[in-house]
C-alpha cells in the first residue's frame, strides 16, 4: 500500500472535515496525516491529506461524490515540499534545566515554555530526518580507571554499538577518578568523535579526596580514614576491594555526596 499526499480545495462549511475523514475512514483508508487551512477566498478552505491507499483514483472518486469538495490534487512528492513540526514537553527541574536547553540546541529545537517543572520544544523539518532522530545518554564511571586510554577505549567501544553509532549520543562521565588521572574533554571528544553520528561528552566526576590530608584532620573523618588505611595494610587481598569501597563510599557520606555503586 503507497503514501499519497492530496490538496484538496473544500467549501468553508461546518463539518466538512468531518464528512471528509469519515468517508475515507469508512472505505477503509488510513488518514497518516490531515492539515487545514484557509485559502485567499474567504469562502474555500484547502486540505492537505497524507492517505494510505492501493490505489489513488478510488480516493479520489470517493471524495468527488461529497457536494463540498470543489477540487483535488495530487502532490508529487519530487516536486514539492514537506515539512513536519513536531511540539515536545519535557520534565525539567530546576538543576536539570540547563542541560535540557542544551540538548535543544543539538536538535535545533527551540524553547517556547519554560514553567517551573518542565520545558516545551518545538522542532521543524523533513519528516523522515525528524523520525530518524535519536538521543541517548549514556554514563561512564571512571573511579577504577587509571589512564585516560581506559576512558577513551570505552568511548569508542560505544562507538561499536549501532544503536549508539546512529543517535545523537551523549557520555557522561561519574564516578571519582584516580587523584592523578586527568580528563581532557576536547582531546577524548578529537579521538572519538568519528565512530558517532554526534558525540558530546560531560564531565560530571567528582573531584578525588586527598587522603593524606584528610588522615592529618583531628576529626571523625580522618580518624574514619586513618583506621581504614590501617585495615587495609593489614588485609588479605580477597578483602581489599571491600574496604576499598567502604573508604570511598564513607568519604562520600562525609562529604554529603549522593552514594553512588560503584
Amino acid at each position: 500500500m503507497s503514501q499519497h499526499t492530496l490538496s484538496v480545495l473544500v467549501e468553508n462549511k461546518p463539518s466538512v472535515l468531518a464528512r471528509v475523514s469519515l468517508l475515507l475512514a469508512r472505505r477503509g483508508f488510513n488518514i497518516h496525516s490531515m492539515a487545514v487551512g484557509p485559502t485567499a477566498d474567504e469562502g474555500l478552505s484547502r486540505m492537505t491529506i497524507v492517505v494510505d491507499a492501493p490505489e489513488l483514483e478510488q480516493v479520489k472518486k470517493q471524495l468527488h461524490k461529497l457536494v463540498n469538495v470543489v477540487r483535488i490534487t495530487e502532490l508529487d512528492p519530487d516536486e514539492s515540499l514537506e515539512r513536519e513540526i513536531m511540539m515536545i514537553r519535557v520534565a525539567a527541574t530546576a538543576g536539570k534545566r540547563g542541560e535540557i536547553l542544551e540538548i535543544g540546541t543539538i536538535f535545533k529545537a527551540t524553547a517556547i515554555d519554560v514553567g517551573s517543572t518542565s520545558i516545551a520544544f518545538t522542532v521543524g523539518g523533513e519528516p523522515r530526518k525528524i523520525n530518524e532522530v535519536q538521543y541517548q545518554t549514556v554514563s561512564i564511571d571512571v573511579s577504577e580507571m587509571s589512564t585516560s586510554d581506559q576512558i577513551r577505549a570505552a568511548i569508542k567501544a560505544l562507538g561499536g554499538d549501532g544503536d549508539c553509532a546512529g543517535a545523537i549520543t551523549r557520555v557522561v562521565l561519574t564516578g571519582q577518578p584516580e587523584q592523578d588521572l586527568d580528563i581532557d574533554r576536547d582531546a577524548l571528544l578529537h579521538t572519538a568523535a568519528q565512530d558517532f553520528r554526534y558525540l558530546d561528552i560531560v564531565n560530571r566526576t567528582d573531584p578525588p579526596f586527598d587522603l593524606e590530608q584528610i588522615q592529618d584532620e583531628s576529626t571523625t573523618r580522618g580518624a574514619f580514614v586513618r583506621m581504614l588505611h590501617q585495615q587495609l595494610a593489614q588485609a588479605p587481598e580477597s578483602e581489599r576491594a571491600a574496604l576499598q569501597n567502604a573508604l570511598y563510599y564513607g568519604l562520600r557520606a562525609f562529604a554529603g555526596q549522593e552514594i553512588r555503586r560503584r
